[in-house]
């Protein structure tokens, strides 16, 4: 191959790679933007509740273009559900360090009061909406009528956050295979 072929190839290779950069750095903006209007969108679910209303006023777009970032119908009121779940499960910790061992009995029971605690101060703002919220996280499916997965789920989550940042490390199945 010459030398001269190949700079040819590489000028000509070299838009095509701008493209592809191009498309990574816009969707690493998208999912950046998704994220920030998705955080802006919750301090309205209050009053606007988990609806495409609430996504649009957070980020001034239109419905076609909340459409095109979240979803048709219902899943863009799911996305916004999901998310905030999410960030409450993370407001269990409360920005504290899980323990790296099993406290005391005593302890371990303050510890997971105070998450639990924490998490239930979370849903406080939003509870008239929480009801049409695990609705809209029911009925994802034809099939189901309602399917009550994502609530249970969500209640595990919970659970496994709290004991985790309490320190708790129990499997709840002891060496032998028993129930502890």
């Amino acid at each position: 191959m010459s030398a001269r072929y190949a700079l040819s190839a590489t000028r000509s290779l070299a838009p095509r790679l701008l493209g592809i950069l191009a498309v990574t750095v816009d969707h690493r903006t998208l999912s950046s933007s998704f994220s920030a209007i998705l955080k802006r969108a919750f301090p309205l679910i209050p009053t606007h509740g988990f609806t495409r209303t609430c996504l649009a006023e957070a980020s001034a777009l239109s419905d076609t273009a909340i459409t095109a970032l979240f979803g048709r119908d219902e899943e863009a009121e799911r996305v916004l559900v999901d998310a905030w779940l999410k960030e409450g499960v993370q407001s269990i910790g409360g920005g504290a360090e899980p323990l790296t061992s099993t406290p005391p009995p005593a302890a371990l029971h303050a510890q997971l009061k105070d998450s639990l605690g924490r998490r239930l101060k979370y849903n406080e703002p939003v509870l008239a909406h929480l009801p049409n919220a695990f609705a809209v996280l029911g009925t994802q499916t034809a099939v189901i009528p309602y399917d009550p997965r994502p609530a249970f789920e969500h209640a595990f989550r919970i659970a496994d956050e709290a004991l985790h940042v309490s320190g708790d490390t129990s499997l709840g199945v002891s060496a032998t295979g028993s129930a502890q």
